[in-house]
């Protein structure tokens, strides 16, 4: 991302990237995400994007191997998080580093990365892990896909 948040969450990450997002697979117009602000008419939080509002940025994108089915059911968890709250406790909770109580799977509000790979994990793509992290930094989410098998197309 650009902007003075982006290059915050990208410093406080140490990995140099400041955002996930989830293309739609069976209709790559779309991508459905969660930001702090809007984007022209649409909301803020949790919603379905064009792909292009992504146009200007720095981007690495990644094909993961899945089943049709796997990706039928990465957009059915997506689309139900639509509507739900940007998490600005957990981004700030990322930023100071008070994550240890937290727990990243609180479906009432959501940042990026841990969207992402929440939908990931509810369609059997991306496994449990065996300890749970309090948080899932944009770098983070990255490096889980590449574990996958994530490959540049």
């Amino acid at each position: 991302g650009s902007g003075f948040g982006s290059a915050l969450i990208e410093w406080w990450g140490g990995d140099g990237y400041s955002h996930m997002t989830t293309v739609l697979p069976f209709n790559p117009a779309y991508v459905i995400d969660s930001i702090v602000g809007r984007i022209g008419a649409i909301k803020a939080g949790v919603q379905l994007r064009p792909r292009d509002y992504l146009a200007a940025a720095r981007v690495t994108w990644l094909t993961i191997p899945a089943t049709n089915a796997q990706l039928a059911a990465v957009e059915t968890a997506l689309r139900s998080q639509i509507g739900k709250p940007y998490d600005k406790l957990g981004i700030w909770q990322f930023a100071t580093g008070e994550t240890r109580d937290r727990n990243w799977l609180d479906k009432s509000a959501w940042f990026c990365s841990e969207l992402g790979i929440w939908a990931q994990q509810v369609a059997g793509i991306c496994p449990d892990f065996p300890i749970q992290p309090n948080r899932i930094t944009p770098g983070d989410a990255l490096l889980i896909d590449c574990a996958l098998g994530g490959v540049k197309p």
